[in-house]
């Protein structure tokens, strides 16, 4: 991972890390994982720890065999994913994918606990860039209704909970 610092539109910056593929090849366009932390990644500057996705996509053999380029966004410590960090992710997301080779059709967004409920965010504020979506013991909240379900409806979501969360 090659940490960076993003600065969006309104001038409020976003830290991430990116990871590229290995043997990425000239021409050729790869997908990219969007992971966001929980509440205990905030504000670290190790970002490859902060979600467990991270960690996983790092490995040398997932990348041989999943090539992608994976970008490890951290929010503050007095943050949450949600409101002006999803607009400047969604700003950085759209910069990536000019700058780098990234193929448009497969963005995908995972999170937990907290990233969880910022991949519900995300889908909901720019359902159309992201191809699919996999929040793990993530939450939106029940006010959202109706109008959050019909918004998202086109983006394939593979959710995930456990038992004993609240």
């Amino acid at each position: 991972f090659r940490n960076s610092v993003f600065q969006g539109p309104d001038g409020r910056t976003l830290r991430y890390a990116l990871l590229k593929p290995t043997g990425l090849e000239q021409g050729k366009r790869m997908p990219l994982v969007v992971a966001l932390h929980g509440v205990g990644g905030r504000g670290k500057d190790k970002w490859v720890g902060n979600c467990f996705a991270n960690g996983v996509l790092a490995k040398a053999a997932m990348r041989e065999k999943f090539p992608c380029f994976v970008l490890a966004p951290t929010v503050k410590k007095t943050e949450k994913w949600g409101g002006d960090p999803i607009d400047d992710l969604i700003a950085l997301i759209e910069k990536l994918s000019k700058d780098l080779p990234i193929d448009a059709d497969r963005i995908y967004i995972t999170g937990q606990s907290m990233g969880g409920a910022g991949t519900y965010a995300a889908i909901f504020v720019k359902p159309d860039l992201f191809a699919a979506a996999v929040p793990v013991c993530g939450r939106s909240s029940v006010e959202d209704g109706v109008g959050f379900a019909k918004k998202i409806v086109r983006v394939p979501i593979w959710s995930f909970c456990g038992d004993r969360d609240a």
